[in-house]
């Protein structure tokens, strides 16, 4: 058997044995035996269907003092408890907004109405709207102020809001002449739910499942929601690729391989011989080449080998460095005095050192 109800009977072969509490009580369990198991409402509870799980609070507004209650009692009017479950008169606090416990700028209340059964999910939109408004009407009816309307949370007057969980929610607005206490008095009273509920059954159809569990009234001022726009900046960054520009270079070799020699001349070039020419190249071997400006020269030169050069002349490591970008602006050390006897005396062993470092260079 479900919560909130019980059977005494043996090897029952369907729900229909099962027994609902009685109102003003309620059974929390699963699969219960015996009608000992239903258990009154608390103070400051109620319950006004039978086979309920919980019982529930009283709503801000009232209070309650006993037990196994139907319904709870509304504040003296001028006062108002302003939390859920109150169990004594003396909770119920002056109002002090004014005499009728309502806003001193809006005479309004907002109503909410839980309904279990009603399946608003499954319903059509078209059956929606006919609840809505018939709602509305039994709403306005029950208050019975003059001049009074309800309106929906969008500020829809005629309408509520039906929630997919069951549950209503409306705003009465303009009770001018009446309290707070005297609305909630009405729409607390057991006409109010017996109203909606034969109006649920007139459109869904009898029999009808659908059936109230609470009313909840607070007096407050309406204020119908606002629509927010949110404006979202993109900023988009373009990147733009530029092709790297290659700079000749009079200094550079397309070798590794190759070192650089600095000789007196009037170029750049790019040669497999050792010795001063007319230019500024790279040699790879022995022999005394005249270079022209920016090119190759692959062969040995048996040229005369110039025994002093000028004073002008900057000569770089022989061929012994190895390839780097040089600028064509950097300046190069010049060697001190003495370096052409040591090219004389020297030139075998310094194209043995120049192969020599490039290899552990690479």
């Amino acid at each position: 058997c479900r919560r909130g109800t019980f059977s005494t009977s043996w090897g029952a072969a369907s729900e229909d044995t099962c027994s609902e509490c009685p109102v003003g009580f309620s059974q929390p369990a699963l699969g219960q035996a015996n009608s000992s198991v239903c258990l009154p409402c608390a103070p400051g509870n109620y319950s006004v269907t039978p086979g309920v799980a919980e019982c529930i609070k009283c709503p801000p507004g009232t209070w309650n003092a006993g037990f196994h209650s139907k319904s709870c009692t509304v504040c003296p009017k001028g006062k108002w408890s302003g939390s859920f479950g109150a169990i004594r008169q003396d909770q119920c606090m002056p109002c002090y907004r004014g005499r009728d416990c309502f806003d001193p700028e809006e005479k309004s209340v907002q109503v909410s109405v839980n309904i279990a059964g009603l399946g608003v999910a499954t319903l059509a939109s078209s059956t929606r709207g006919e609840i809505s408004a018939a709602y509305a009407s039994e709403i306005q009816s029950a208050v019975d102020v003059s001049g009074a309307s309800v309106t929906d949370v969008e500020g829809q007057v005629g309408a509520v809001t039906l929630g997919l969980d069951g549950s209503v929610t409306a705003w009465v607005v303009d009770l001018d002449g009446s309290s707070a206490n005297e609305v909630a008095e009405r729409l607390y009273a057991s006409t109010f739910r017996e109203a909606i509920f034969n109006a649920t059954e007139d459109i869904l159809g009898a029999p009808c499942s659908a059936h109230v569990m609470s009313v909840v009234v607070v007096p407050k001022p309406f204020t119908p929601p606002t629509t927010s726009t949110k404006q979202t900046t993109t900023k988009r960054s373009t990147t733009t690729e530029t092709p790297a520009t290659t700079t000749p270079c009079d200094d550079c070799d397309d070798d590794d391989d190759q070192g650089h020699e600095h000789g007196p001349g009037n170029g750049n070039g790019h040669g497999h011989g050792q010795g001063p020419g007319n230019g500024n190249g790279h040699s790879n071997g022995n022999g005394h080449g005249q270079r022209d400006d920016n090119s190759h020269d692959d062969s040995q030169d048996d040229g005369e080998q110039e025994d002093e050069p000028d004073e002008t002349t900057s000569l770089a490591g022989q061929g012994n460095q190895k390839h780097e970008d040089i600028p064509p602006d950097a300046s190069v050390p010049t060697l001190a005095d003495g370096a052409p006897s040591v090219m004389a005396m020297g030139a075998k062993w310094s194209v043995a050192l120049a192969m020599a470092l490039i290899y552990f260079a690479a």
